[in-house]
């Protein structure tokens, strides 16, 4: 779980400092942001972490972010709660949203990596509903589905 966490917050404070340039620091459409996020994938998670978003675009954005992910379990009564890290990129289109992550989720004695490619709605990043497929590592964590329905936030802006 140490590592975990480590990993978590290593990305995001990469994320951080390597995104900032002066653009960043002088366009009010490209900003840093508290991501948030709930959704289900067989099991209930939450999201919390960084994002960088860029709203230049005419009638899109694109969205960079790294966050960490806890799920509880609904189905299996030997784990309740699964944790980790994801990192991945989205880009909209006027109210149209496609992206792709990567998850490393973990039960504490197994562990599992996952790429998603997400599709949905969103206010131009701000906020989006998305459907995702996750397509597993080959592993043993049975608490995730492979549909994940995400409802994210990105708040900005941070700094």
């Amino acid at each position: 779980m140490q590592r975990i966490l480590f990993t978590t917050a290593f990305l995001t404070v990469s994320l951080a400092v390597f995104s900032q340039t002066d653009s960043v620091k002088t366009a009010p459409d490209k900003f840093h942001s508290l991501r948030l996020g709930a959704g289900f994938e067989k099991s209930l998670f939450v999201e919390v972490g960084y994002s960088y978003l860029d709203m230049s675009m005419d009638m899109g954005s694109i969205c960079f972010y790294a966050s960490g992910q806890l799920s509880k379990t609904l189905h299996d009564n030997q784990t309740n709660y699964l944790y980790g890290a994801k990192v991945g990129a989205e880009t909209t289109w006027v109210m149209w949203m496609g992206g792709l992550e990567l998850k490393y989720l973990s039960n504490g004695s197994k562990s599992q990596l996952f790429v998603t490619p997400r599709i949905g709605i969103s206010a131009l990043g701000a906020i989006s509903l998305t459907y995702g497929r996750n397509y597993p590592d080959p592993g043993s964590l049975k608490e995730v589905g492979i549909h994940q329905i995400t409802l994210t936030a990105n708040l900005a802006p941070l700094w």
